[in-house]
């Protein structure tokens, strides 16, 4: 699927080839005994992008081997190879696992919208996927060679493709269905994920998610959740963290921690259950790619998806009915999801 992909994007991608000129330090710049030579060549690399402009936020971004992103798409032929075989073996492996859980009783096609079915909490898993399929599909391509301006449209067409995929396949599944909503919230998520490309600004807002088995935190596990873990959205918490630092006045950001974010939160609990309930979270966060150690370049790279998975912390939550109404005084956690210091 991504060899084809790939293989269609190089085409397109070709068709508007142009070749970059490095200058090297010798052509533009006199070596400085304190200057390293890789730092004085990356600042006369035209072909590249600057560690300065290759930010997410206020923080510096990583690509898969550490190299700065192409202005220029330039196919790079081991690379690509290397990158489409794991992407196609990712993919076909999550292929045959939902084919033998998920696909494995097929019907005719259907179309079967289950909007608020599971009280939204599917929906922030669809946006969470859209978003993070994109990003990899992007920084996959961006390692190919590819600019990073095209990686940003290639991949986001590359993520919601694949999603749009899996919904199609749902379409056939007999327990399942071809649901609108469901691409809908794909695309938001891979909506967002180009957005923030061309409007930085909203870098500032990360999608994220929090799981734990819910009878670890004193809740029932969805009534009529199948073998598939993921299925189980009672468990999830779907989040957007703040970067509250970077939003702040210049005057006032000294003043404020860098890394601790505000993060708000929206789950179910108890789905299929007479006490099911809608639950919307206030919660502090942190910004792990401010916390973890720089490492190698792969770990670099990592570091920006493990900062998509919200850690407990300090939290309110609210509770509401499946029609949106009252039902209970907001609830103080220590660490949320669990009820350890929580108020009743």
């Amino acid at each position: 699927m991504l060899a084809s992909a790939l293989s269609a994007f190089a085409a397109a991608s070709f068709l508007s080839f142009a070749p970059c000129n490095t200058n090297t330090v010798s052509d533009s710049l006199e070596k400085k005994d304190d200057a390293p030579l890789d730092s004085l060549r990356q600042t006369t690399d035209s072909c590249r992008y600057t560690v300065q402009e290759f930010t997410y936020a206020d923080t510096r971004a990583y690509t898969i081997d550490g190299t700065m992103p192409r202005r220029t798409t330039e196919w790079q032929l081991v690379p690509t190879i290397i990158t489409s075989g794991v992407y196609t073996s990712l993919v076909a492996g999550l292929h045959i696992y939902q084919s033998q859980k998920v696909w494995a009783d097929k019907a005719s096609f259907r179309i079967l919208d289950d909007f608020d079915v599971d009280l939204l909490a599917d929906k922030g898993g669809h946006f969470l996927a859209g978003y993070t399929m994109s990003k990899f599909s992007a920084d996959a391509l961006m390692a190919s060679g590819v600019s990073r301006n095209d990686a940003m449209l290639g991949g986001m067409a590359m993520g919601f493709g694949y999603q749009l995929y899996v919904e199609i396949m749902d379409g056939f599944g007999k327990n399942w269905g071809f649901s609108p909503t469901d691409v809908l919230f794909n695309g938001i998520g891979a909506g967002l994920f180009i957005a923030q490309h061309y409007a930085p600004v909203l870098q500032n807002f990360t999608p994220k998610a929090t799981f734990f088995p819910a009878p670890w935190f004193g809740e029932k596990k969805r009534f009529y959740a199948t073998d598939i873990w993921v299925d189980d959205y009672s468990a999830w918490t779907w989040w957007v963290s703040v970067n509250v630092h970077n939003l702040l006045p210049e005057t006032i950001q000294p003043y404020y921690p860098s890394w601790l974010n505000i993060a708000v939160g929206y789950t179910a609990r108890n789905l299929d259950w007479d006490d099911a309930t809608r639950r919307i979270i206030i919660s502090l966060d942190y910004d792990l790619t401010k916390i973890l150690p720089e490492g190698g370049a792969f770990w670099n790279w990592i570091r920006q998806y493990v900062n998509l998975i919200k850690l407990p912390a300090p939290a309110i939550e609210f509770t509401l009915s499946p029609s949106w109404g009252y039902v209970r005084p907001p609830r103080f956690y220590l660490l949320f999801p669990f009820k350890i210091g929580a108020t009743p």
